[in-house]
Formats: C-alpha cells, sequence, structure tokens
C-alpha cells in the first residue's frame, strides 16, 4: 500500500462515486508530484466539513482520479460529497500492525475457513487487511471433485473473500507476498481438493486442505481391510482402493511406511511403496520364500513435487502367491498397514 508525503488537494466532486482530484492545498503537493504514477494503490482520506472518510484508491492519471473502497467513515458509508472537500494521502491503522501471514486454513463445519493465528494480518494488494475474528468461508459447491485447487483471499469492497483456482502461485516481486500468478489482487492461503459430493475432507486418509500459513506435522495412515494377496512377478498394487492421498507443498518432505505380516508363497516376495502408482525400488523390503508368517516392514521418505499425491503398498512374489496380513487381527498381529507423516 503506498503513501505519498505532503498530498493534500481539493475536490470539487460529488457523491459517492469516484474522485477528481483538483489543486494542491497551500503547503502540500499533488500526488503526481509526490511520485505517484497510474495504478498505485494507496491508503487515503477525505475531509468535508466535520465529516470524514478513510479508503483505499487507485489512482488514474488522467483526469487525475481516484476510486473509492470504503474502510471507516463518519457515517458509516461512503460520504456524499459536498464539492467542496479535501483528500490527503496518510497511514491508516490497517497498513501498520502485527506480522503478516498470520492466519490458518482448516476445516470447519464442511467448509474451508480461514481464521487468525497468532494475529490477524493479512496482505492482499499491497496492504494489511484484518481477517475477521469469525473467519472466512468457502463451501465445495460448484467445484470440481478431484481437482486440486489453489486457495486465495481478496478483498471484495471491504469485505475479505476466499477463491479457489487452479492457477498456481508466485511470489510477487513488489512485496514479496505469495500471490496469485499474475494477479496480486490474490493472496495465496491455502490448497485443498473437494471430493465426490462435493465436499471438503481432511482425514489420515485424506490430507486434503492444506494451510500456506502456520503448518504443523500432519500424520498419515490408511490399513487393508483384511488380507491382500499378490503371484504377481512385478510390483503391483495389494488393494488400490487402501491408499493414503494427501497434497504436499513444495518444500515439504514425506515419510512414509508399510508394517505388517507376510506369508510368502514358493518364492522371495518383495514390499515396496507405491507413489502414484509406481513402485519405489529404494523402500523395497524382501522375504525369502516359504518363510512362514514373517514380519515386514519398508520405509520410504522423499520431498515430492507440489500438489496431490497417493501411496499405496505394493508386492511382487517371484513364485506362487504371498498373503499380507492376518486373518484375525489382534493386539499383537495385525492387518499389514501404511502409516507416515507430511512434515
Amino acid at each position: 500500500m503506498k503513501l505519498f508525503n505532503r498530498v493534500r488537494v481539493s475536490t470539487a466532486t460529488t457523491g459517492t462515486g469516484t474522485i477528481t482530484l483538483g489543486a494542491a492545498i497551500t503547503g502540500y503537493q499533488t500526488p503526481a508530484s509526490a511520485g505517484a504514477v497510474n495504478g498505485d494503490v494507496g491508503s487515503w482520506a477525505i475531509e468535508d466539513g466535520s465529516a470524514w472518510e478513510l479508503f483505499v484508491g487507485t489512482y488514474a492519471s488522467a483526469g487525475p482520479t481516484l476510486t473509492r473502497t470504503l474502510i471507516a467513515s463518519s457515517t458509516g458509508s461512503l460520504l456524499n460529497l459536498s464539492g467542496n472537500a479535501q483528500v490527503f494521502s496518510t497511514a491508516l491503522a490497517h497498513d501498520i500492525g502485527p506480522p503478516v501471514g498470520q492466519a490458518s486454513l482448516a476445516l470447519s463445519g464442511g467448509n474451508l475457513v480461514l481464521s487468525p493465528k497468532n494475529g490477524n494480518n493479512l496482505s492482499i494488494n499491497g496492504r494489511l487487511w484484518p481477517i475477521p475474528s469469525g473467519g472466512v468461508s468457502l463451501a465445495a459447491t460448484s467445484l470440481s471433485a478431484g481437482t486440486t485447487y489453489y486457495i486465495y483471499a481478496y478483498m471484495s469492497g471491504s469485505t475479505m473473500t476466499l477463491e479457489a483456482s487452479t492457477t498456481t502461485h508466485a511470489t510477487d516481486a513488489a512485496t514479496g507476498v505469495e500471490i496469485k500468478s499474475g494477479d496480486a489482487t490474490r493472496t495465496l492461503v491455502g490448497m485443498a481438493r473437494p471430493v465426490t459430493g462435493p465436499a471438503w475432507v481432511d482425514s489420515a486418509a485424506q490430507r486434503f486442505v492444506r494451510s500456506w500459513f502456520n503448518r504443523r506435522s500432519l500424520s498419515l495412515f490408511n490399513k487393508l481391510a483384511g488380507q491382500g494377496s499378490t503371484g504377481s512377478t512385478t510390483f503391483a498394487e495389494l488393494d488400490s482402493t487402501k491408499k493414503v492421498e494427501f497434497l504436499v507443498w513444495s518444500e515439504e518432505s514425506v515419510s512414509l511406511n508399510t508394517a505388517g505380516y507376510v506369508t510368502p508363497g514358493a518364492g522371495n516376495v518383495s514390499s515396496a511403496i507405491g507413489i502414484d502408482g509406481t513402485a519405489d525400488l529404494n523402500s523395497a523390503s524382501r522375504v525369502a520364500g516359504s518363510a512362514g508368517i514373517t514380519p515386514i516392514n519398508t520405509p520410504y521418505s522423499a520431498n515430492l513435487s507440489e500438489g496431490y499425491h497417493y501411496a499405496t503398498q505394493m508386492a511382487a512374489s517371484s513364485s506362487g502367491t504371498a498373503t499380507f496380513g492376518i486373518a484375525t487381527e489382534t493386539a499383537v498381529v495385525h492387518f499389514n498397514g501404511l502409516f507416515g507423516s507430511i512434515q
């Protein structure tokens, strides 16, 4: 949000619309003299007799003019200007506040909710805006199930609003804030992926709501509903319905393990973590054929590309059919499961 030194001008504008700027008041200068250029967004104030208004204005050099997005006023709405008001550049409380990015995006009551966390200011389009204490909600209605969306906050007038978009994010060179690529009016606050419904979900098996700010370590878990088996000599999924699905940011690390029991067939059996349908051979564990019921553990850790991924337990048997899991789960002997974390 731009400020301009010693700028105060008259305006003959009447009504509640865009202001046409007049001459500088004695002892002050015009926005152009202070270095304002077309498209600059700044914090402004109006004095019209005893009435006052604070607003965010976009400067247009042709006119010159200022648009008006109300912040506060003596009347509670845009002033109906008399034609004899003064307009000046000034810092507002929203321009000076707690650290930027104090927010958290989470699932609440079926909606995505952006809430204040450790403060309440968010930088949008070059200025700080307070996040409402009750948060800002976004339903999954009209979105496509199985599509990954970036979640952006923007200002609709003076109301903070959330947008789901498939357009990726970029760092704004002017502010250092992560924004919707090519659109500084949208600030990145998260990433989410609706399921059939459409509906938002966030569980250990489907980590589909991720906050850009105030991240924390998240657990991942799913397990076979019963026993799984394979006679494939190449790696195949034991149960494609028992995936662990998740969204990751580019700098995050994912750690996974499979743990449980296997009864080999006539040949050796190998287990691996499958990422997006492909076995990671670095994670592969092997058990000799005819070894009886044998514990098996398969570790995996990696940095993945940003966005959606899924993991499954994959296995191969060099000869015969290998069976994973135990028919009856007990406190000591468990079905095979896939578990881990995002950090």
